[in-house]
């Protein structure tokens, strides 16, 4: 087994893609071209077996902040980080060599920085050694569709269901949207105060780029927009990534929710696995709960000069 770290510009794009393609909790925020906007000088450690195949992958980039503090932290509209391992090796997952060799390089690498964080795609789980070295484990919760292991669409909840009626009988209209409508949505007070103007440049960059990926819009009747909604698709895998709306729509929960289960259906045809990327807000958590699928965690590692005065959660 060895291992090394790599830049980006010397990694093939299409050889990092097809690796990711093969990689358990792989979604299109793992994808070359994603890494390349949100992160332009994005590096990752690659450990390969003897023969040289590639193993496991852990793309990161290294943040300035005030000018003189190191960290190593998610970029913006990268809800997973990795690392990505092959399914193959999955087994028995938190003794995989090639995760203990991704872990003894954090921690070997720990410091060179102030702060360190990374959110652990779903079903990749972390080690002890991580906690024995002082990194905090923070569980998360994300709600997952996944139409590949079920053969029908869950009843949703009567709440939910009522208000996706609500917005049916108001003869709302789905369209393909472009960025001018989404600065109409992003330029309310209310949704100013959520996304920084460089978090939308990014995002902006990301939808030009994949423009097979299409923005989804509501309208009403009398054509004012609603929602709306960017769920990206790679590998079999669906991320709600962007659910914007018009706050001065009194029925906004309940567009969101029809423009969301249109997303869902598309997901569902395909028979691929929709992920709602997770919300720690109580509002939000519920909303996306009352689809009626099942939680699954996902972890969130830290580490920072300040970790021992942080609760263990884990």
């Amino acid at each position: 087994m060895q291992h090394f770290v790599a830049d980006n510009a010397e990694i093939a794009s299409d050889l990092w893609d097809n690796f990711i393609q093969k990689c358990s909790g792989a979604s299109i925020c793992a994808r070359y071209g994603w890494w390349s906007i949100v992160a332009p000088n994005w590096k990752a450690l690659i450990i390969t077996d003897d023969s040289g195949k590639w193993m496991a992958v852990l793309p990161f980039c290294r943040h300035k902040k005030f000018y003189f503090i190191n960290t190593l932290s998610p970029p913006f509209w990268t809800p997973y980080t990795g690392p990505y391992i092959l399914k193959n090796n999955l087994i028995d997952y938190p003794k995989s060599q090639y995760l203990h060799k991704i872990w003894s390089y954090l921690i070997a690498v720990l410091p060179k920085f102030s702060f360190i964080q990374l959110s652990l795609p779903i079903g990749v789980a972390w080690s002890n050694e991580l906690k024995t070295a002082g990194f905090k484990i923070i569980p998360k919760l994300s709600y997952v569709a996944d139409f590949q292991n079920i053969t029908c669409f869950p009843v949703m909840q009567p709440q939910l269901a009522h208000k996706l009626r609500q917005a049916e009988r108001q003869h709302f209209v789905l369209k393909e949207v472009g960025l001018d409508e989404l600065d109409c949505l992003l330029s309310f007070p209310q949704n100013q105060k959520k996304y920084s103007v460089e978090k939308i440049a990014v995002l902006k960059k990301l939808i030009t780029s994949f423009s097979g990926q299409p923005l989804i819009g509501l309208f009403s009747e009398n054509q004012e927009l609603a929602v709306i909604n960017w769920a990206p698709s790679y590998a079999s895998v669906w991320l709600n990534v962007l659910t914007v709306s018009n706050p001065n729509l009194q029925t906004s929960r309940a567009t969101a929710g029809f423009l969301l289960k249109h997303q869902l259906d598309r997901a569902f045809t395909q028979q691929e696995i929709f992920d709602f990327e997770g919300s720690e807000i109580p509002g939000v958590e519920m909303f996306y709960r009352r689809f009626g699928f099942e939680p699954y965690n996902y972890f969130v590692v830290t580490k920072h000069p300040f970790s021992s005065l942080l609760p263990t959660w884990v």
